[in-house]
Order: structure tokens, then sequence, then C-alpha cells
């Protein structure tokens, strides 16, 4: 999803970790991306990884505020991550779909409320 220069997304469920910086850094060269973050369910907790050289966005500030009752997130001005329990949720199903069609809206509108986003939609 994109809305004005910010781009949110997730790469499923994997095992491999580095696979979200890796795929923030790479996203976040698309002509008129300004703010990439990416998320996923990486074994059981959700990982997230962000990168912006918007002035305008402390993307550590934005982890670690829409998901610090939640979870774990920090960084610095242009690069971020965090790390949230599925709790319950890891257990609820072993559908990675069905587990991401629950985790994606919720987690996705946090951040839209956080980016002031909710008015602006692009894609």
């Amino acid at each position: 999803m994109i809305r004005s220069s910010v781009l949110i997304t997730h790469v499923g469920r994997t095992t491999e970790r580095d696979a979200l910086p890796q795929a923030a850094d790479y996203l976040a060269t698309l002509e008129g991306v300004e703010t990439v973050i990416v998320f996923g369910i990486v074994h059981d907790p959700i990982h997230l990884s962000a990168r912006s050289p918007d002035p305008r966005i402390h993307v550590g500030d934005v982890l670690r505020e829409v998901f610090e009752d939640v979870g774990s997130a920090d960084g610095h001005h242009d690069s971020a991550g965090g790390e949230i329990p599925l709790g319950i949720f890891a257990d609820y199903t072993a559908d990675s779909e069905q587990l991401l069609d629950i985790v994606e809206p919720v987690i996705t509108e946090r951040l839209i409320v956080k980016l002031g986003l909710a008015d602006s939609s692009t894609g």
C-alpha cells in the first residue's frame, strides 16, 4: 500500500529475518517513495523494518510509539526495527495466509493513523 510517499507492505511468513531490512532497503529506492515500513512473521513474532530519509519522519520514534503497547521497537531517524509477539494468535492457526489476514490490517491501520495518512489514499 502506498499513501503519499509512504509504502507499507509485508513479506508474509519467512524464516529469513534479514529479508525484511533487505526488502525495506530495496523498496526505498522506488521513485516517489520516501518512507518504507515492511513487516512479516519470522518464526512466531512479527518483525518490522523501516527506512526513511524524509527529515519529517523519525522512523525509530514512529515504530516505538505505534507498537510500544504490544511489542518493542526502536531505531534512528532513517532506520528502525521492531518485534511484536503474536501471543495467542501464534496458536490460532497454522495457516500463514489466515494469520496475515488477521494481523496485516491492524499493523497497517496503526501506522496509517500515526503517520497521518488516513485521508491521503493513492494506492
